[in-house]
């Protein structure tokens, strides 16, 4: 009788779990044919959740006992928002900026695992940080 259970669950939800695996291959393929778009749209999301991030420190500096958190807390605040206003809205250049920044941070990855491989030499597996190391190099160019 619990085997009857599961199947009658299991063809309850099988019709959503089909539209939820078709809607996101949809979107899916749409990410790939339309990368700068997709960039843009990340770009200002990333943008408008740094400016909220702002101002949240803002109000959290507004409840610091010191004066010193209360600073540290208020320079966050409008360095957050600084960042946030540059991607929210001027998504070119912020687009140029993160591929940038995710390049560079690719090329310090590949630089740190290839230390961490020949470190690790004696080690079994100590390829596989080699073979990372490689990996985040091709994808940084």
């Amino acid at each position: 009788m619990p085997t009857q259970n599961v199947t009658d669950e299991i063809k309850k939800h099988a019709a959503w779990s089909i539209f939820m695996g078709v809607v996101t291959a949809a979107l899916g393929i749409f990410l790939i044919i339309y990368p700068l778009e997709t960039a843009t749209i990340t770009t200002v999301l990333l943008g408008w959740v740094l400016i909220f991030v702002g101002l949240a420190q803002f109000v959290f500096a507004l409840h610091s006992r010191t004066v010193g958190n209360f600073v540290l807390k208020v320079l966050l605040a409008a360095l957050y928002g600084i960042i946030g206003v540059g991607l929210a809205f001027f998504t070119f250049k912020g687009v140029v900026v993160l591929t940038g920044l995710l390049g560079t941070l690719l090329l310090v990855q590949a630089g740190l695992l290839t230390v961490a491989a020949f470190q690790a030499k004696p080690l079994d597996g100590w390829g596989w940080y080699l073979a990372d190391a490689a990996a985040s190099l091709v994808l940084a160019y």
